[in-house]
């Protein structure tokens, strides 16, 4: 039958496609129960349980604005209704859940099924969520109180961080806010969340937190930092053997160029440091810097513990001064943008309280970060004046890392020049066991003995044996590794050793022994 008033537009609907129930249009009832298209979808309960669609809802004030996509379903008449009819009945068949048989329960187990879990937020929110619940084996409750009196011995910057990554938007507030059913039937998530927004300022003094434990651990690290990089500048400065090796150096090189264009040269850069390992003697594995580890080790030996000079030298080559005056005035701004916020009239009188303790105390340690730091960027000018290095584009920790290069090859040209001495002594002990042993060969009437096995320098060993024989060298027997070796080096034919036997034979005959000699 057609709805009170008739249908609209005077023309029945068309009939429902094949196989579905017979229903009245969409639209027409709910334009007869005075109520728009939307108004009555929302209103809707499904006669049988459903799919869910999972999407993300909008707050109505959101959706109802006059410039919102949204603001058609809020308005009245026939130009918000949607071209397009949509059966219920064939929705519900469609997106229905399957039934699946129940077994028959008892009347005792009925009574105690556990109600369903209430979830407000998207599925990966609330996996987030209960990920970091689940480090604090805690209740709700107690990490809540935590965060309202901004307990920070019992939680970390990191697990902070990420609760700060994790705080409901808008839109989720306001869905939480709304909800009016029982609340022990809500998740995890969505407790922690309900009893969170309940808490004054709670972004404030999660943001309070992150910045006490920020400031607490930066100032374990600037400080010393600080202080090192201090010493270190005073070392240098102070160090008298630095200065002598420089001179020696200074010398040594205007020795070396003189008469040239980088000869008579007042000073060096540091950065010319390296040049004196890059100068090689003629003399081998000799350099520049090996010579002057001589001259230290012959008449200074104590220019040459220069790290026990500078004790600061390697930690501070780890500081970067830059590096320092960013993160103490990245804190200065923290501190002074939280001091800001903690004097706005909507702040609690226990957030404050809170707040005042912390910002004083902060206060008074970055004034002395401050005053360390002035303290070290005018010892950072003091230092380029001292290296004639241009301030503008001096870097200290450049500075810090050469000196510290130096130091160490200076060292191991000192290990290199002993080295070098006790292989020259053991050459030398060597040469002389072998005059003494020709000498004694003589005098016994023996011939010298047989060099050394040699490296081939490309002549014939036959030759070098046919020669060895006419000079009247005794041959000793070689070693059966040498004899392997010599033999996997060159192999002999037939013929080239039966000349050998023949030419031998012919050298150490009688006869050519006498005119041997006689020549």
């Amino acid at each position: 039958p057609p709805p009170p008033g008739g249908w609209p537009g005077g023309v029945p609907p068309p009939p429902p496609p094949p196989g579905h129930p017979t229903a009245a249009p969409w639209a027409a009832v709910a334009v007869a129960a005075n109520m728009t298209v939307y108004e009555r979808a929302r209103r809707h309960k499904p006669q049988k349980p459903m799919r869910k669609v999972n999407w993300t809802k909008l707050p109505k004030q959101t959706a109802t604005n006059s410039n919102a996509l949204w603001s058609l379903a809020a308005k009245g008449g026939d130009d918000s209704l949607s071209k397009i009819d949509v059966n219920p009945q064939m929705i519900e068949e469609l997106f229905s859940q399957e039934e699946r048989k129940k077994k028959e329960k008892k009347k005792e187990d009925e009574e105690k099924a556990k109600p369903s879990v209430v979830c407000l937020l998207d599925q990966k929110t609330s996996l987030n969520v209960n990920i970091f619940l689940k480090q604090f084996k805690k209740p709700n409750a107690e990490i809540i109180k935590m965060i309202e009196d901004c307990d920070c011995t019992k939680i970390s910057i990191d697990q902070l961080k990420a609760l700060e990554k994790l705080l409901p938007d808008s839109s989720t507030i306001e869905a939480i806010k709304s909800y009016k059913g029982d609340k022990a039937l809500l998740g995890v998530a969505e407790d922690f969340f309900l009893k969170l927004v309940a808490l004054k300022q709670y972004t404030l003094r999660i943001e309070a937190m992150i910045v006490r434990l920020e400031f607490s651990e930066k100032l374990e690290e600037l400080k010393p930092s600080i202080a090192t990089l201090d010493s270190c500048m005073d070392e240098i400065l102070g160090c008298d053997a630095l200065k002598e090796l420089f001179y020696v150096a200074l010398i040594s090189g205007n020795i070396i160029n003189g008469g040239g264009r980088a000869g008579d040269a007042y000073g060096f850069t540091i950065s010319s440091l390296n040049k004196l390992k890059d100068t090689r003697a003629n003399k081998p594995r000799m350099s520049l810097l090996h010579y002057i580890a001589q001259l230290c080790e012959d008449q200074d030996p104590k220019l040459l513990d220069l790290g026990s000079q500078l004790p600061h030298l390697e930690a501070a080559c780890r500081v970067s001064h830059e590096y320092l005056t960013g993160q103490v005035n990245e804190q200065k701004s923290k501190v002074e943008t939280l001091k800001k916020k903690s004097k706005s009239s909507k702040i609690s009188d226990d957030m404050k309280q809170q707040l005042k303790s912390f910002l004083s105390d902060a206060e008074k340690k970055l004034s002395g970060l401050k005053e360390s730091l002035v303290e070290v960027d005018s010892k950072v000018k003091t230092t380029a004046e001292y290296f004639c290095e241009d301030q503008k584009k001096f870097k200290i920790e450049g500075l810090l890392v050469e000196i510290q290069n130096f130091v160490k090859q200076l060292q191991n040209a000192n290990e290199e020049n002993k080295q070098r001495l006790l292989l020259e002594e053991r050459r030398k002990k060597r040469e002389e066991a072998k005059r003494l042993a020709d000498e004694k060969r003589k005098k016994s009437g023996k011939g010298p003995a047989a060099p050394p096995p040699q490296e081939d320098d490309g002549t014939c060993i036959i030759d070098n044996l046919l020669k060895e024989i006419r000079e009247g060298t005794t041959l000793r027997p070689a070693r059966r590794s040498t004899i392997r070796s010599s033999r996997r080096s060159q192999r002999y034919s037939k013929a080239d050793l039966s000349r050998i036997r023949s030419i031998a034979e012919t050298a150490t005959s009688p006869k050519a022994v006498t005119e041997g000699g006689g020549g």
